[in-house]
């Protein structure tokens, strides 16, 4: 399990129901080490904190894999940050991670707290309704840590798993548990 890419934001707008809105979705990888604090990562701008930050939300992490699936769905170009994820990772999928897991990540220990639920932003980034649906049914959501111990995270850091949370429900399970329930934000 590695980080593949750490992306931080370019704030920008888009268009949600006929209203410009600004956002922090668009985010462009950094090669340089970055801090990560208990308020998310250093030089990230999270405009509305209300759904995005800290303190539950501090660190976005999303796997590489289901790049593939956004391809070929969405013919999207897939890559660090289309999602607005901080972190691209590789080697740990939603069904393999639980509430209350402990990652160490880079320099830095996160607690994963729960799964990114698409927004009207996600949807307005890409101008396509299907998106927020897709990535429910398919369970492509990535997930959101907060920061137990700050430090430093850098692309091709490792990710290694501290501990398991005991009776832990997985990120795929919640998302399958809540996809009927949870309206749009």
């Amino acid at each position: 399990m590695r980080v593949l890419a750490v992306s931080l934001s370019v704030p920008g707008t888009v268009t949600i129901r006929g209203k410009a809105q600004r956002t922090g979705i668009f985010k462009v990888p950094t090669t340089e080490p970055v801090r990560i604090t208990v308020e998310g990562l250093a030089g990230d701008v999270q405009v509305n904190r209300k759904v995005h930050g800290a303190p539950d939300k501090a660190v976005y992490l999303y796997p590489n894999e289901h790049g593939a699936a956004w391809a070929r769905e969405f013919g999207i170009a897939f890559g660090p940050g289309v999602l607005g994820e901080n972190l691209l990772i590789e080697g740990l999928l939603e069904a393999e991670v639980a509430t209350g897991d402990r990652l160490r990540v880079g320099g830095a220990i996160l607690r994963v707290t729960e799964p990114r639920m698409p927004c009207a932003t996600l949807v307005a980034k890409f101008n396509e309704p299907r998106v927020a649906k897709y990535m429910l049914a398919e369970v492509l959501t990535g997930f959101y840590a907060t920061v137990e111990q700050e430090g430093d995270v850098v692309a091709g850091d490792a990710i290694e798993m501290l501990s398991r949370a005991e009776g832990g429900i997985t990120i795929a399970e919640q998302v399958q548990g809540g996809r009927k329930t949870h309206a749009l934000r």
